[in-house]
C-alpha cells in the first residue's frame, strides 16, 4: 500500500471512531472485522459507515438480530463483494433463528461461490443448512468448509456428523468422530456437544439392523 493510499484508510478509520468509542464496541468483531476491510479498501468508507452506523445503533438500542440483518440485506446486495458485510448479515440471519434461516442461507452460498478460498462463508452455510434440516446439502456444505479450513477439521466432522446423524448414516458419523474420541474423553466439558452427537451415532447404530 502506498503512503498515500494507507494515509487515506486511516483518516477512513478515523471518521468513524467517535461511533465506535461511544457505543464500546471496540472488542466486536462486527467492527473489527469492517475495519480491517476498511484499512484495505478506504473508497469503501461510505459504505462501511453505513454499515457501522447501523450497527452502532442496534447495539445501543438493543435492535432484534433479524432485523438488524434485514436492515443490512439491501447493503448486501448492492456490494455483493464487499465481503465482511455478506459475512456479518449472513450470521445476524442465523443468530435470529428460524425466521432468517433461508436469509442466512441465500447470503451464506452466494458469498462462498464469490470468494472461493474463504472459510467463513463456508462455515455459515453449512450450520445454516444444518439447522434448516437439510442434511444432504450441510454434508456437501461441510466438506467445502473443511477443505477451505482444515486447522477447523475437528468442527466440521462433528457438524457433518451431525448431518449424518439426520440422513440416519450412523456408521458413517461413527468412523467421522472416531479419530478425535481420546481427545475428547480426556476434556469432557470442552467436548459436551461432539460427545452427545457421538453417543447419538451409537445409540442410532445399535437400533439399526446390521448391514447385509
Amino acid at each position: 500500500m502506498s503512503a498515500v493510499a494507507e494515509n487515506a484508510a486511516f483518516m477512513a478509520v478515523d471518521h468513524h471512531s467517535a461511533a465506535i468509542n461511544s457505543a464500546d464496541i471496540k472488542a466486536d468483531l462486527r467492527t473489527a472485522a469492517l475495519l480491517s476491510w476498511l484499512l484495505r479498501s478506504p473508497s469503501d468508507e461510505a459504505t462501511v459507515g453505513e454499515v457501522i452506523r447501523i450497527l452502532v445503533e442496534a447495539r445501543t438500542k438493543r435492535v432484534q438480530l433479524n432485523t438488524v440483518a434485514t436492515q443490512l440485506r439491501p447493503i448486501c446486495e448492492s456490494h455483493p463483494r464487499l465481503l465482511p458485510i455478506q459475512i456479518i448479515t449472513a450470521q445476524l440471519f442465523l443468530d435470529s433463528g428460524a425466521v432468517g434461516l433461508e436469509d442466512a442461507i441465500s447470503l451464506s452460498t452466494r458469498a462462498r461461490t464469490a470468494f472461493p478460498n474463504e472459510p467463513e462463508p463456508a462455515r455459515i452455510a453449512a450450520r445454516a443448512l444444518t439447522t434448516a434440516g437439510r442434511a444432504a446439502e450441510a454434508l456437501n456444505a461441510g466438506q467445502i468448509w473443511k477443505e477451505r479450513a482444515p486447522g477447523s477439521a475437528r468442527e466440521c466432522d462433528e457438524m457433518m456428523a451431525f448431518a449424518e446423524l439426520q440422513l440416519r448414516r450412523p456408521d458413517d458419523a461413527i468412523a467421522r468422530l472416531q479419530p478425535y474420541e481420546v481427545a475428547a474423553l480426556a476434556n469432557p466439558d470442552a467436548s459436551e456437544a461432539f460427545l452427545q452427537v457421538y453417543a447419538a451415532a451409537q445409540v442410532l447404530q445399535t437400533k439399526q439392523p446390521p448391514t447385509q
